[in-house]
């Protein structure tokens, strides 16, 4: 089978990595594979390439590179969307989409497009389970005809392991840290929405109790800076900071480590690759429900499975500390860490699951009759109950919030929603014309920060 991967950028970013890895995926499966970035390269142009994978870039020459990506002439589409409708994606479908190929979407924030665009998307695939419910709900009483199922994210195991004891004592030693102190630490993108106020509270709880603890941080944004400045000068000074990097030896030196990842956002997480990065090397996972916006991060991590996950933000300085308390267990069992991950998300059973819908869909000539046949796939999950939700939100250290249940139950609602992603498709369509207008850098910065933020929202 022959398969175009489109996304918008081949460069940082959790949606990249996926472009990527799924295109790799597909390539070890024995597929042809090529990769059509429609907005600009990146860093994981290069690892394509170097692969044998042919990459279109559009921006500028976004005409050229579908010219380029109609010549390869692919069987099956997979394309990376935000969810909402984007007139420049809607675009490629239309053109790209013909009675013999099919187009199977990662929808990566789980939101709803009865737009032109859903016409030509064949089967929708959700990181996880709460996305897919949450999907659902958002899509009654606007078109049932949608098909959705759950495929997370790929992982490759070979991109992350725990690093060796002198190499983690050296990079310890380096940055100031103690043999013996206890670490905690936080990796992510340089964006506030993807990072919470809590954790540094909670981290000041676990100082006043521990002594011996840092906490360290990667890629923190500068709007945050403002909440350390306002902690005692004594937990100022645990603090410890690095600079944003792409290497992934360098971030798995860091995630070995730490004896804890703790992690909190503003807006959850629709997957969160440093979740899973976290755990292939090791290091036990604290995080917190946020019910109310994207919660996929109590899927992925799972309650005394990958770490402990907090009800509630008011949870997360009791789930750290309780961390603290258990880490001798939490050591004893590193190695059951790494194999969560990889029994769930391991590329090629990943990539393998995404082909078999792509051929379900080749297959088959009508909605309905692709509905059944994916609902009897033993490993396709097209269905959550509310029932699963409800046991996912329970499996939690401490009780929800009310507050965040009541918000769970207003930003789920469908004619809610239906204004935002409204009011999202707007916005972003107006930022992708700015960026064709222009085609500058940082306009395309601006949109890649902009469809991030309109995704998580």
């Amino acid at each position: 089978m022959r398969i175009l991967s489109i996304g918008a950028s081949l460069g940082r970013g959790g949606t990249e990595r996926a472009v990527e890895t799924f295109s790799l995926g597909f390539q070890r499966l024995g597929h042809d594979v090529a990769v059509l970035a429609w907005q600009d390269g990146g860093l994981r142009q290069a690892r394509l390439e170097e692969h044998g994978i042919e990459v279109f870039i559009g921006g500028a020459d976004l005409p050229g590179a579908l010219d380029a990506a109609e010549a390869f002439n692919p069987d099956l589409i997979h394309i990376h969307r935000v969810g909402v409708a984007s007139a420049v994606e809607t675009a490629m479908l239309r053109r790209l989409r013909t009675p013999n190929r099919r187009v199977i979407e990662t929808n990566v924030f789980g939101r709803v497009d009865t737009s032109e665009a859903s016409r030509y998307i064949d089967v929708h695939m959700h990181l996880s389970r709460w996305c897919l419910w949450r999907w659902r709900r958002w899509l009654r009483w606007r078109d049932a005809s949608q098909i959705g199922v759950v495929v997370p994210n790929p992982v490759d195991p070979d991109s992350f392991r725990r690093v060796d004891n002198d190499q983690r004592l050296q990079l310890r030693s380096r940055l100031g840290i103690g043999e013996d102190d206890f670490v905690c630490g936080r990796v992510g993108q340089p964006n506030a929405a993807s990072w919470h106020p809590i954790l540094f509270e909670a981290f000041a709880s676990l100082a006043r109790l521990v002594p011996q603890t840092r906490l360290l941080l990667v890629g923190l944004p500068d709007t945050l800076r403002c909440h350390i400045e306002g902690l005692p000068r004594r937990v100022q000074r645990l603090i410890v900071e690095l600079p944003l990097t792409d290497d992934d030896g360098t971030l798995a030196a860091v995630y070995s480590s730490l004896d804890c990842f703790v992690h909190a956002a503003r807006v959850g997480e629709s997957f969160g690759y440093v979740l899973t990065e976290s755990m292939l090397c090791e290091c036990p996972v604290v995080t917190v429900s946020t019910p109310h916006v994207n919660n996929s991060q109590v899927e992925v991590v799972g309650h005394l499975k990958g770490g402990i996950v907090a009800a509630s933000l008011d949870g997360l300085p009791n789930a750290l500390c309780r961390m603290h308390a258990d880490c001798r267990a939490w050591h004893q069992c590193r190695s059951t860490l790494r194999d969560h991950v990889v029994s769930r998300f391991d590329v090629h059973s990943v990539a393998q699951l995404a082909t078999r819908i792509g051929l379900a869909a080749l297959q088959t000539d009508n909605r309905e009759a692709l509905r059944r046949r994916l609902a009897d796939m033993d490993d396709c999950v097209s269905h959550v109950s509310d029932e699963e939700i409800d046991h996912l939100m329970d499996d939690a250290l401490g009780t929800t919030r009310f507050r965040d249940r009541v918000a769970m139950r207003m930003r789920h609602h469908p004619a809610v929603q239906a204004i935002v992603d409204h009011r999202l498709t707007h916005r972003l369509n107006r930022s992708a014309a700015r960026l064709f207008a222009s085609n500058s850098p940082g306009a395309r910065w601006s949109l890649r920060s902009r469809l991030a933020q309109m995704g998580n929202h």
